[in-house]
């Protein structure tokens, strides 16, 4: 079982490898990716939608793993691993100001995803920022892939929330 305080010192641990790598000259690099969404819904149920639990019911490939807490429950704190072997910290999640922020890590990357989610005059804008540190020739190439396709994923995932809160309503009871 992975623990919360296990998670975060390889998290710090991963920041301290990337600069060493970035000193040496190495593989390292630091790269932004951004994509920006409506959504005709309340700032709440769109934030709430970025939440793991919820993503794995707009993703079916998303299949978190849930380390912490048990059951598991979309919280600040919440540790889980996906399929693809990443493990995630989800750091911040608060509906209320529409905020979710998550540290993703694997060998390869370090990332820090960060989801602001503001009223506007019909819904709500949700903002997604990628930043990424490459620690591999692996994890730079996923980022050559996020950056060619940042549209195309923000359509994507766009696409899969607007059906999501269309057919679910707006209490959800488990998370």
């Amino acid at each position: 079982m992975i623990t919360l305080k296990w998670v975060v010192t390889i998290s710090i641990g991963v920041c301290f490898l990337s600069t060493a790598h970035a000193a040496a000259g190495d593989v390292a690099r630091q790269q932004h990716v951004a994509t920006v969404m409506h959504f005709a819904a309340s700032r709440a149920r769109v934030t709430e939608a970025f939440g793991p639990l919820a993503e794995a019911s707009w993703a079916p490939e998303f299949k978190p793993e849930f380390s912490y807490p048990s059951p598991a429950r979309q919280i600040p704190g919440a540790v889980f691993r996906t399929a693809n072997g990443k493990i995630w910290l989800l750091h911040d999640y608060d509906v209320a100001a529409g905020r979710v922020q998550y540290v993703i890590s694997d060998p390869s990357q370090e990332v820090t995803l960060t989801i602001d989610v503001t009223p506007d005059g019909s819904g709500c804008t949700a903002h997604m920022n990628y930043d990424m540190v490459a620690l591999d020739e692996r994890g730079a190439e996923h980022f050559v892939d996020m950056e060619n396709h940042a549209d195309e994923m923000g359509r994507e995932i766009h696409d899969a929330i607007t059906t999501y809160l269309a057919g679910n309503p707006p209490d959800h009871g488990h998370f």
